[in-house]
């Protein structure tokens, strides 16, 4: 739930241990795949309210702080204009796009039904995918689960130093 409201959690990495527990029997498919479908609704439809709610002006004075700018912001609408509401369902594939979608939703005052079927539906396909990704990879989790954190741990390094040399060169 909390991933898609944007705090960067590792939800590709958690989803695919759910899906290692289940391989192991301590956790029932259906059950894990609901309960987790559950949160992230959860989740979109609070980030989508809360980007209603504080709309355009919020996002104008404070969307710098968090490196989205105004030229972001528009380039998100033309790209919205441009594949309209496939463009909901493919942003749960990508990582970082997924953390702002129910924002930027809520911010450009697209219909909340026209929003959650897509949003909704991606997400759906992306809990299956990683969920039963960790069922396949079963005891060889402990093998990839290393590679995993490593390339994680590496990547969170290099977004945080590239988000303090941007800061230092904006300054």
């Amino acid at each position: 739930m909390i991933e898609v409201m944007g705090i960067p959690v590792p939800g590709e990495t958690l989803m695919t241990y759910v899906g290692y527990l289940i391989y192991q029997g301590k956790l029932n498919y259906a059950a894990s795949v609901a309960i987790i479908y559950s949160a992230i609704c959860i989740g979109i439809t609070i980030a989508y309210c809360l980007g209603k709610k504080l709309g355009h002006p919020f996002f104008i004075k404070f969307g710098p702080s968090f490196c989205m700018g105004q030229d972001k912001f528009e380039k998100a609408e033309r790209w919205f204009v441009k594949y309209g509401y496939r463009l909901i369902f493919f942003a749960y594939l990508v990582p970082g796009v997924r953390n702002i979608n129910g924002y930027c939703a809520g911010i450009m005052e697209t219909p909340f039904v026209k929003f959650a079927l897509p949003a909704f539906t991606g997400a759906l396909f992306y809990i299956v995918t990683f969920t039963t990704l960790g069922r396949i990879l079963g005891s060889q989790w402990d093998k990839y689960n290393q590679q995993i954190n490593t390339y994680l741990i590496a990547g969170l390094i290099l977004i945080i130093v590239g988000f303090i040399a941007y800061k230092i060169c904006r300054r």
